[in-house]
């Protein structure tokens, strides 16, 4: 069957962003349009502004739709000569024609879903960012599901239709715009976006600060235990009862750093965490892989306990 391609008009937009963990998101873009044209019309153009992972689009029915390049295919080059038809972002290249199984009639409204992953940074959270080019749609609606037990943190900016200005951090006072947040999802309802150009949606995920406190406690009990044995070592308090303590000391805090590594790395399988927070000095200035630091000093709290144990043994009684 050949391509019949006509202008379509956008009313909304609904974007759904659901995190499987802090750096993969499942994505649905919900896109309700209408046959603009007075032909029918059986496949559909409009643009995508970035790479889209394992991308499906779907009908209202759930059955998923043919699509390609524009550019790979005659039959839309050949139509998109005649009529171009409004998308996401008319300035991107990439641009996707979809073939529907069905006649999309004159003034007829129809929903399409594009299903994708998105992966952000893990290294650096300032690239974790959400882009919209405005307007797209007549109204846009965009929801964030958060990771389960990370706390999330979200900036919305915005900059005005014909203005030069930088985007602006969205507030009460913004106009048309609605904020709805919990520690569960953000929401954003932006009702004209006649009124916009650009909406930048950036967030950084963390574990909560009961957690922080706990790992930092690890840290801290660590160094401490290696500093008792510096003490020891340096012959003040080279006794069987100072060793012994010491032997127990440091068999103590293993124990808490392993109960410790198990229990955070089952509730954040994603080891490389934010130390940083309200209530905790910013202690390293990435990310760091805290399993790795906990490793460490059980190895080198290990290593003292078996020095300890000989040396206990080794006394004269």
């Amino acid at each position: 069957m050949p391509l019949e391609i006509a202008e379509i008009d956008i009313p909304q937009i609904r974007n759904t962003f659901e995190f499987e963990n802090p750096f993969l998101v499942k994505c649905i873009d919900e896109i309700t349009f209408i046959n603009k044209s007075n032909k029918i019309i059986n496949s559909i153009y409009i643009d995508i502004c970035d790479i889209k992972i394992k991308l499906k689009i779907k009908d209202s029915t759930g059955k998923n739709l043919i699509f390609s390049d524009w550019g790979d295919n005659p039959d839309c080059q050949r139509e998109l000569s005649q009529s171009h038809a409004q998308g996401f972002n008319s300035n991107n290249p990439r641009s996707l024609i979809i073939e529907f199984k069905k006649e999309i009639r004159p003034r007829e409204k129809n929903i399409i879903f594009l299903e994708y992953f998105k992966e952000f940074s893990q290294i650096d959270p300032s690239q974790n960012v959400l882009q919209f080019l405005l307007p797209a749609s007549s109204s846009r609606f965009i929801t964030l599901t958060f990771a389960k037990n990370y706390v999330t943190r979200v900036t919305s900016k915005i900059s005005k239709n014909g203005s030069d200005e930088l985007p602006s951090i969205i507030s009460s006072d913004t106009e048309g715009v609605i904020i709805r947040n919990s520690i569960f999802f953000y929401q954003i309802n932006i009702q004209n976006t006649e009124l916009y150009k650009l909406l930048e949606v950036s967030f950084h995920n963390s574990m909560t600060s009961n957690d922080k406190t706990s790992i930092c406690v690890g840290f801290f009990l660590g160094i401490i235990a290696l500093i008792m044995e510096i003490y020891f070592w340096s012959g003040i308090s080279n006794n069987i009862t100072s060793l012994s303590i010491t032997a127990v000391t440091n068999t103590a805090v293993i124990s808490y750093l392993l109960v410790s590594r198990g229990w955070i790395s089952t509730k954040y399988p994603d080891i490389m965490v934010d130390l940083s927070g309200p209530r905790l000095p910013r202690l390293f200035k990435n990310p760091v892989d805290y399993s790795a630091l906990y490793y460490l000093l059980i190895l080198l709290l290990f290593l003292v306990v078996i020095y300890l144990v000989i040396s206990i043994i080794s006394v004269p009684k």
